[in-house]
């Protein structure tokens, strides 16, 4: 297993990132055959000056990048690859990429994208007019953030188009609101992936996190860091802080419309 964005550094050449158009990596030989016949037409070379598990483009301009046999953790950051038109990650349900995160924002002439069996929780395609292909298989925890920020807007756009008069405390509690139906939602996804007793830790770390935010008691901050101990079985540190995260805006946003619920009182 390899920090995704270390193991890039070393396995592509910083010049050589915005020329890409073909990036392909797989956690098993399982398609050899395809690589062989690559090796075969002369694209890919064995023992080459940076070669990742004996395999290395020699492709001059523009690169195709293919590797095998490599499980990728962490953030992943394929913004540099401003050329790149096929991407594809790809692991099994036995060897799943371990990646927490994935930028492709500025790869705006992508046409074909394939992310399979991995623990990618989210994932912002943005603008991709090219795009053709998309193939996404067994990402039991994805959510795509394109969706829920064209959530935001619409709801916010429609508050303020039927509204008469809208004020900052209405603003602030349709943003509430939104973000509580986003967390139900996320966790309802990542609950899919996990067993019975793990969906209750689960629970019991929102919980806990509720009661620090709300008392800040000395047995709520135990329960909170068990839960975060034994989720992390099963979890990634970034999933974890981002639903403890997500907890906190909510409470802020809540704290927020409280105060300015009493200065109207008080005016």
């Amino acid at each position: 297993m390899a920090n995704a964005n270390e193991w890039l550094n070393r396995a592509i050449p910083t010049d050589k990132k915005n020329q890409a158009t073909t990036l392909r990596v797989y956690s098993s030989y399982q398609y050899r055959q395809e690589l062989d016949t690559v090796l075969s037409v002369g694209y890919m070379k064995r023992k080459s000056k940076h070669n990742i598990n004996g395999y290395q483009n020699d492709y001059s301009t523009p690169p195709n990048y293919y590797f095998c046999n490599v499980i990728l953790e962490g953030e992943l950051d394929l913004n540099d690859f401003v050329s790149l038109q096929e991407l594809e990650i790809v692991g099994t349900e036995q060897q799943q990429q371990k990646l927490t995160k994935l930028k492709v924002d500025k790869c705006i002439g992508l046409i074909s994208i394939t992310i399979n069996y991995t623990s990618l929780g989210y994932l912002s395609l943005g603008s991709k007019p090219k795009l053709k292909n998309i193939n996404f298989n067994g990402n039991k925890r994805l959510i795509f953030c394109d969706i829920t920020l064209k959530n935001l807007i619409e709801r916010l756009t429609n508050l303020a188009l039927t509204a008469k008069s809208i004020s900052l405390s209405d603003l602030k509690l349709e943003i509430k609101k939104i973000k509580e139906e986003n967390l139900v939602h996320q966790l309802d996804v990542i609950k899919n992936s996990l067993d019975l007793d793990n969906q209750l830790w689960l629970e019991s770390l929102v919980e806990a996190q509720q009661e620090v935010l709300y008392n800040n008691n000395t047995f709520a901050h135990k329960q909170l860091v068990r839960c975060k101990k034994k989720l992390s079985e099963v979890l990634t540190d970034e999933e974890i802080k981002d639903i403890l995260g997500k907890k906190i805006e909510i409470n802020e946003l809540e704290s927020q419309l409280n105060r300015l619920n009493n200065l109207s009182l008080n005016n």
